[in-house]
């Protein structure tokens, strides 16, 4: 290697990209059932112990919020371990590690965007 060139990417960084970027993606659609367990935690625990106050037009019951979060629940995590375990396959990266950091790696997207009170999008207005 010449001096003057620049220096390659270590082939473990680049491995890391792809599950890095599968992830972070996933993160947008993590939001969703946080959502709903947020709106199911407000309207039913939390309102039975005195904490907030029931939305007044919910009157399907509890069942059908469990039931809908067991499915968007289900569907997320069967959909995040398959992308996973493929991303997993094809870069090589497997153990331990691996899964603590595209555990982790979801949340990201909804930590950055909930502190946007009228919504991601508008970060794109403070731009020149």
């Amino acid at each position: 290697m010449r001096p003057s060139a620049a220096p390659e990417a270590a082939p473990g960084r680049v491995r890391w990209a792809a599950p890095v970027a599968a992830n972070l993606a996933l993160g947008f659609v993590f939001v969703v059932p946080l959502l709903l367990t947020l709106l199911f935690l407000v309207n039913y625990p939390l309102a039975w112990l005195g904490l907030t106050q029931r939305e007044p037009t919910e009157n399907d019951g509890p069942g059908v919020w469990v039931f809908a979060l067991a499915l968007v629940w289900t569907f997320f995590g069967l959909l995040w371990w398959l992308v996973n375990l493929g991303v997993g396959r094809l870069t090589g990266l497997r153990g331990r590690r691996y899964w603590w950091v595209v555990a982790g790696l979801p949340l990201l997207p909804s930590l950055v965007m909930s502190p946007l009170s009228n919504g991601p999008w508008t970060v794109l207005t403070w731009l020149p």
